[in-house]
């Protein structure tokens, strides 16, 4: 059954080193697959043919981005491929697929003043403490979303400014920031209210859940409403770390540096973040009307 295969193929991606958020956007992906084949009467892994699968294809252009379609495209390959590898099909259907070209976008950065606003916008209330210091985390750090959100207490280092974190593929790296970022982290780890046993550093106050580990889906709802609050559009965590890699190239960092205390594994996307800051630099400097 191809409910089954899919069931099996997800709890093998974890021991080949795949992020726990990779498995579940891959489960997602899939589990819409697996619905829409059992709509065409296909249960069987077997029953699935390259015609069938450019058919479903062709319906995910009109209904998703390409963007996505590249996720379920990506999740739906790697499920076949895995499937030929243990020996469930002799053919791979799912070469028919191809990924589609994902137009590059506008990179959403925050400002220094924007970041200003969304600090003031912090009481000195528990929740106001707690979300001052995830935002001056965020900018000391560039910490992705599961990154900030699975850090531990006892990975923090308040002396020497730097702390150990997770990263992507289960490694660990180190991340650096100054004594702003860590008085305010001291200011909440004061009055954290954690539930017994909890060592992450960001916690929920209220809601379903008090006193546990922040989850991704809590921080960026915490930073769209600091956004909405201070009129600030488009916070993101990831548009934290597009800031923290402009705002050190902005100060004189090298790419090179800048990809180091980033944790990124390649300078691409240092470089793609910090075009924009680059072309604006630029423009600012240099005005046709002026020749």
């Amino acid at each position: 059954m191809l409910t089954a295969h899919m069931a099996e193929f997800l709890t093998a991606l974890r021991p080949r080193g795949r992020a726990a958020s990779t498995v579940e956007q891959y489960r997602w992906h899939l589990h819409r697959l697996t619905n829409w084949l059992e709509q065409q009467n296909i249960t069987a892994t077997d029953e699935v043919t390259r015609t069938i699968l450019r058919t479903w294809g062709a319906e995910l252009t009109d209904a998703w981005s390409p963007a996505t379609i590249r996720q379920a495209i990506a999740a739906t390959r790697a499920l076949f491929a895995w499937t030929m590898e243990e020996g469930y099909i002799d053919t791979n259907p799912a070469l028919a697929l191809q990924l589609p070209h994902v137009p590059r976008r506008h990179q959403r950065t925050l400002t220094i003043p924007e970041v200003r606003a969304l600090l003031a916008a912090c009481d000195q209330s528990l929740t106001g403490l707690r979300n001052r210091a995830i935002v001056a985390v965020l900018l000391d750090t560039g910490l992705r979303s599961a990154e900030i959100c699975r850090l531990s207490v006892s990975r923090l280092d308040l002396d020497q400014g730097q702390l150990t974190v997770t990263v992507k593929g289960g490694a660990e790296g180190l991340a650096f920031y100054g004594s702003l970022t860590a008085d305010h982290l001291r200011a909440w780890l004061d009055v954290r209210p954690a539930q017994p046993g909890i060592n992450a550093v960001f916690v929920s106050i209220g809601g379903n859940t008090p006193g546990h580990q922040l989850t991704t889906a809590g921080l960026r709802s915490i930073l769209r409403n600091l956004g909405n609050r201070s009129g600030v559009a488009g916070v993101s965590p990831h548009a934290f770390r597009r800031s923290f890699a402009t705002v050190l190239t902005h100060a004189g960092v090298p790419s090179r540096a800048v990809q180091l205390l980033g944790r990124w594994s390649n300078i691409e996307m240092v470089e793609r973040y910090t075009a924009a800051l680059r072309i604006q630099q630029i423009g600012n400097s240099y005005s046709a009307m002026n020749y």
